[in-house]
This record gives structure tokens, sequence and C-alpha cells, in this order.
């Protein structure tokens, strides 16, 4: 089975899914927002940052890494495994948010990510 990659970094933002795992503050709101805070491997307290596309670690994740990355690196498990989880929960996420995103309130639209919010 392959996957489109591109839907699912598309469909699932990297600052969504790391604060399940981790508590980040804003510290900066260009280019959609960055956060950062205590890394939930090596428990750093101001080593991990995040935005919408991309994370890392100063000390155990130097290399920014996608959503697809994250979850391999915070799950431990294979680039496959990533794949099925973020895709599954992106589904869910987009069926449960039908019936609001074809009739939106006052025209808002949402900003949150589909996978894991």
């Amino acid at each position: 089975m392959g996957y489109d990659v591109a839907a699912i970094k598309a469909a699932c933002q990297v600052v969504d899914m790391v604060q399940r795992n981790t508590t980040l503050h804003r510290v900066a709101s260009t280019r959609g927002g960055e956060w950062a805070g205590p890394c939930p491997r090596c428990g750093g307290r101001d080593r991990f940052h995040a935005t919408g596309t991309w994370w890392f670690c100063r000390k155990c994740h130097p290399k920014r890494g996608d959503v697809i990355e994250y979850m391999m690196w915070s799950e431990r498990v294979s680039f496959v495994a990533a794949c099925d989880r973020l895709a599954a929960n992106a589904i869910v996420k987009a069926e449960r948010a039908a019936p609001l995103a074809r009739f939106p309130r006052d025209g808002a639209e949402s900003g949150t990510s589909a996978c894991f919010s």
C-alpha cells in the first residue's frame, strides 16, 4: 500500500502532535508561529522547537524533521506504521469535521490540524 505523504503532511500539524507529549509556549508569530519547550525525549528545558511543518531538539535530534519523522521518533515506530497512524487519524478527524466544514458558522474556518488535535 502506498501513502500520499504530501497529503499526510498537509493534514497534520507538527506542533499539534508535539503538544500531546510536552508543554510548549509560543516564541515567534512569524510564518505561522514557532513554539518551544522541554524535549519529550531528553527532557532538556528549552531545547525543543516546533512549527506546523517542522521540529527539532538541539540535543537529541538537531536536524529538522517533519510530522512523519516526529511520529517515528516519538512513538519509535517505522515509516509505514507512522503513516498508518497519521493517515487513520486524519481521516477520522476529517470525517468528524465534515458536517461543520460544509456549514461553517459565521463563515469562520477552523485552523486546527486534522491529526491528533
